[in-house]
């Protein structure tokens, strides 16, 4: 098992690449992706060392699923799968989830517990998509006549019709009503098979998207409690020294493979959670979100080890499909540093001074900044964006039509956020803060400098719009970088290297946002002539944008508007344009320029259930190993029963008869602070 994840995949079979990309859900590709992790979780059940009625059990509904997806004839699967294989696969699943973690508790997350999680996990998010091309699939809310019961209790159900209220993924049922006034306690959950939905004559496939959407997230609530858990274990576990290498390899899989779960499980909207939402994910834990960062953006790490060793194209994709779970992460924890989570932890602004107000924030960025810096987040993300951008500099790749500047963006964007904060407070706080980013240049700026490779190299490409809307954002980082001694600190070979690369684009030159952040960057530097010149040949118009730019920006380089204005006059010898009608526009044509570059990672985001579609399958089959054990009953009495959602905090209301569990009174009074280091 040790073996498996520091390769990548299963040995011989599926290389690591396709362990990233193999979960495509459209007909047989689905047969050929599903099949294998069943088959896999079949052995890690069967080396669990218990022997119980439960494993027995969990055993049987793996087998009969492995035995349905190879019976299943490809002609059909063409059309999607139907919705009693779905079903029985993610109760199977979901089953072999509860026993790991029933069998688990109180053990170490060694490869014996981390592996099959992770392949619990990824099967999940691989069956769950197969929901949507599911055809059969019943709809909550829907009405469904009640079919083809063989038992006695079952037989006297069937003819009668009854509303769906949601899917029950423990049983692999979906639990209907049989009348209005029923109490929960009298519903009925019946198999897929055996309910035959009354499809509307028009919105038929609307419906069938609500369906997928439905029991995804029924899904997520199922294993809710697990996932928390999990969490909170990876959080507490204390690795021992010669075992760091290879419990940074497990627990970054294993939350790769949570979080896919997670966006595959939330539908349509997984690509869209916010920072709040991983907020209350992690119980409002700052230093818990920061440790699931640094896993999830670290997951690369060891695909990376084995680039090469698969097909191009299949690399491509699987990369491309990784680098959406990691750009759709990022986006989620960089937001934990904006106002909406603050605000959305309970405090009302109200009518507060605008002073008070910033120092709040300022505050709670520092506040999350501490646990970041302490686990080591910022350095994953750098060596995350990197990553990719070293990929796009090799030349264009067949995973995804958006260049990687979603990580890039978001590691610029933190950093500004941080030092800007860190330059308000001027604590002991800031200072360290501030340390660790000198520490970390030498990562920041080889970031930079490949951005910018790929930028100029990139110049004459259909996507170079996108790499210069990514732009101000790489240049407000240099300043910033600038702001805390980057010139002092290193000698001219690497930010050298990239001011010549800037300064042989005209583009940087004639554009006035981007030539004031070029500028800024630049004001401990001897004046460099083509930058006079540069500003010799700009219009009036966009001299004057060019001054607006320099006032908004200065305090990247903890510099107020009129002593950013005052220092570039004396740098390149010129005077500012006298203030006029909108001259104060600096801040909005700053606002302006974030809000394009939030359309840009909308757009990179708005790929990832595309990129998850499309990808290879694994290669070959293992064969099924499984006991038998007795299949239960097609028709259970009883409502559902209280089911712990810890997932239920991103916001998802309680499911028809299910009560969702309330949080503790103290569950964010607990926040621990990460303490804050250097490096």
């Amino acid at each position: 098992q040790e073996e498996w994840l520091v390769s990548g995949g299963w040995v011989g079979e599926v290389d690591a690449p396709r362990a990233w990309g193999s979960t495509a859900m459209q007909g047989s590709a689905a047969k050929d992706v599903v099949g294998p992790y069943l088959e896999a979780l079949t052995l890690f059940v069967a080396l669990q060392p218990v022997d119980n009625v439960e494993k027995g059990h969990v055993l049987h509904l793996l087998s009969v699923s492995v035995s349905g997806w190879h019976a299943a004839p490809d002609r059909e699967l063409g059309y999607g799968v139907s919705a009693g294989l779905a079903t029985e696969t993610c109760e199977a699943v979901v089953c072999v989830l509860r026993l790991l973690h029933s069998s688990g508790a109180d053990k170490p997350l060694t490869a014996n517990r981390c592996t099959p999680y992770v392949c619990s996990f990824l099967a999940l998010a691989c069956t769950v998509r197969t929901f949507e091309e599911a055809h059969g699939l019943p709809v909550p809310g829907q009405s469904a006549v009640i079919a083809g019961l063989q038992s006695e209790a079952g037989m006297a159900l069937n003819g009668l019709r009854a509303v769906v209220e949601r899917f029950h993924p423990e049983s692999g049922r979906f639990i209907v009503r049989l009348q209005p006034e029923d109490p929960p306690a009298a519903w009925k959950k019946v198999r897929a098979e055996n309910l035959r939905p009354e499809l509307p004559p028009d919105g038929a496939v609307a419906r069938a998207a609500d369906g997928a959407r439905e029991c995804g997230r029924a899904c997520l609530a199922g294993v809710a409690e697990i996932f928390d858990d999990l969490l909170r274990e990876m959080q507490a576990e204390d690795l021992e020294n010669e075992d760091i290498i290879l419990g940074r390899i497990l627990h970054s899989q294993l939350a790769a493979a949570m979080w896919e779960a997670l966006v595959c499980c939330w539908g349509d909207r997984g690509m869209g959670l916010r920072g709040s939402e991983l907020f209350e994910l992690c119980g409002g834990d700052f230093s818990l979100c920061a440790r699931l960062a640094r896993d999830v953006l670290s997951a690369h790490s060891m695909v990376q080890l084995s680039l090469g060793l698969g097909p191009p194209e299949q690399e491509a994709r699987a990369l491309g499909r990784l680098r959406a779970l990691q750009e759709n992460f990022a986006r989620a924890y960089c937001e934990l540093f904006q106002p909406s989570v603050l605000w959305g932890a309970g405090l009302e602004p109200g009518d507060a001074p605008m002073a008070e107000l910033q120092r709040d924030l300022d505050g709670h960025i520092l506040k999350v900044a501490a646990s970041a810096v302490h686990l080591g987040v910022f350095a994953e993300l750098a060596l995350a964006a990197e990553f990719y951008l070293e990929r796009a500099l090799e030349g264009p790749s067949a995973g995804r039509r958006v260049p990687p500047v979603v990580l890039p963006v978001m590691l610029c964007r933190v950093v500004c956020t941080i030092l800007l904060s860190s330059f308000a407070t001027q604590d002991a706080s800031s200072a360290l803060l501030q340390r660790h980013f000198r520490l970390l240049m030498p990562d920041l700026l080889s970031v930079l400098l490949t951005f910018f490779e790929v930028l100029a190299a990139r110049q004459h490409c259909e996507d170079i719009e996108d790499y210069f809307a990514a732009s101000p954002a790489a240049l407000d980082a240099f300043a910033a970088l600038s702001g805390i001694g980057l010139w002092s600190l290193f000698s001219e070979a690497v930010p050298g290297r990239v001011v010549s690369l800037l300064l042989g684009m005209p583009r940087v030159l004639t554009d006035p946002a981007l030539f004031a952040r070029l500028v800024l960057s630049l004001l401990s530097r001897p004046l460099e002539p083509a930058l006079a010149g540069a500003y010799e040949a700009l219009a009036p118009g966009d001299r004057a944008a060019f001054w607006q730019q320099v006032a908004a920006r200065g305090k990247l380089c903890c510099l107020a508007p009129a002593e950013a204005k005052r220092a570039v006059e004396e740098w390149l010898s010129v005077s500012a344009e006298a203030e006029g009608p909108g001259f104060d526009m600096g801040a909005l044509q700053v606002a302006a320029t974030e809000t394009a570059v939030d359309s840009l990672i909308n757009r990179c985001l708005a790929e990832l259930p595309d990129s998850l579609r499309d990808c290879p399958p694994p290669a070959t089959q293992r064969e099924a190993v499984g006991t038998a054990a007795p299949m239960g009953t097609a028709v259970e009495s009883g409502g559902p029963e209280e089911v712990a959602m810890g997932l239920s905090l991103l916001g998802l209301p309680a499911l028809p008869g299910q009560a969702p569990r309330l949080a503790a009174a103290d569950g964010r009074s607990g926040q621990r602070r990460g303490g804050s280091r250097g490096g």
